[in-house]
């Protein structure tokens, strides 16, 4: 199919990269989407000709798009700002949604997420499963409203086709929150496992993503529909992060829920002194940099940062997500789209692992 053009939207990232290297390698015509072209030095070794755009910016979005008949929707907001990210995740998936109305865009290809239905409690979820509404959570709140958005735009006829996928925990080469951050937290010993690490982990490797994105951009059975996508079978915490541990050569550390009690009610005591410290930080930067401290408040919120990327896993909703039993259904993206794991977790885990040594990420 040489003549489908496919856009990529959050092309620099680590999803919507591996997206546009696999399409490009079906023969797909790939442009990636971008907001600026050094972000896309990822992507330089690939002749693709990537095309600039700002999410929420209507009139750059368009212009990348003409021509294209297919666009795949990967960015959202992934910055410190909560606020900033529900903007850029619900409004930017308003301007796309617009966008390609208005550039002839034939489908959209929204990249969603299992986290739309929360932590509902059930032992097992499908595309039938309600929204559990968590106000309390932007991502989960966010992606919500863009998927529906994004469905409605076929329902109104904004674009003419649309398919949502629903990918579970993915993990890979490049990826931040379920490679990299377990690797460092295992590093730094400040990873642990509730419960002895029993809790389910709907695993899903990069290019199975990519892979189900691709019978999404080329199947016309997938339109109008949403599909879940994981690696088939789910694992335990515990599996899963073992792979991390052998790889390092290191025991995983385990946690009751009265050792998470306790971080919790550590975590109450800091937040007073943490935002204080954040306020004072933002309100002296220019001050200390004139006296000579000028990597003094890049230090202070490199710590914060640590000190909250690490209590993330001591939070409420964390606790529910760590300790689910929940599996997630993979049968309608079987039966519909065609779509069957390429790659099993050992295998994903081996490629993972080549790439992290390549990176001197570990020894």
């Amino acid at each position: 199919m040489p003549d489908h053009t496919v856009a990529v939207t959050g092309a620099a990232g680590f999803i919507g990269a591996r997206i546009s290297e696999v399409l490009f390698q079906r023969d797909l015509r790939v442009r990636p989407i971008v907001r600026t072209f050094p972000s896309a030095a990822r992507l330089s070794m690939w002749p693709m000709e990537p095309a600039r755009a700002d999410i929420l910016q209507v009139s750059s979005l368009r212009s990348a798009f003409e021509g294209a008949h297919t666009v795949v929707h990967c960015a959202y907001g992934n910055t410190l700002d909560q606020a900033q990210n529900e903007l850029i995740t619900v409004e930017g998936a308003r301007n796309v949604i617009q966008a390609a109305g208005e550039a002839g865009v034939r489908r959209l290809v929204h990249m969603s997420t299992v986290a739309v239905y929360g932590e509902p409690g059930l032992d097992k979820v499908d595309e039938n499963t309600p929204y559990e509404q968590r106000e309390e959570d932007w991502y989960t709140r966010s992606k919500q409203q863009a998927e529906r958005l994004m469905l409605d735009a076929m329902d109104s006829g904004i674009v003419s086709e649309v398919v949502a996928l629903q990918p579970a925990i993915v993990y890979g080469p490049y990826s931040l929150h379920w490679t990299i951050t377990p690797i460092e937290r295992l590093q730094a010993e400040t990873l642990y496992l509730y419960d002895e690490g029993r809790g389910v982990c709907n695993t899903t490797y990069v290019d199975n993503v990519a892979h189900a994105v691709y019978l999404a951009c080329t199947r016309s059975e997938a339109v109008g529909e949403r599909f879940l996508i994981t690696d088939g079978e789910p694992v335990i915490w515990r599996e899963f992060y073992q792979y991390y541990a052998d790889m390092l050569g290191k025991s995983l550390p385990s946690a009751s829920v009265e050792d998470v009690q306790s971080a919790e009610a550590s975590k109450a005591r800091w937040t007073p002194l943490v935002k204080a410290a954040q306020t004072a930080g933002k309100a002296t930067t220019s001050a200390l940099s004139a006296v000579g401290f000028r990597n003094a408040y890049a230090l202070a919120r490199n710590a914060y940062r640590r000190k909250t990327r690490w209590m993330q896993q001591t939070s409420a909703s964390m606790l529910d997500f760590y300790l689910g039993t929940t599996r997630y259904d993979i049968t309608k993206a079987r039966t519909v789209l065609g779509y069957e794991p390429i790659v099993d977790l050992c295998s994903g885990m081996n490629a993972t692992e080549k790439w992290l040594r390549f990176s001197r990420l570990i020894p």
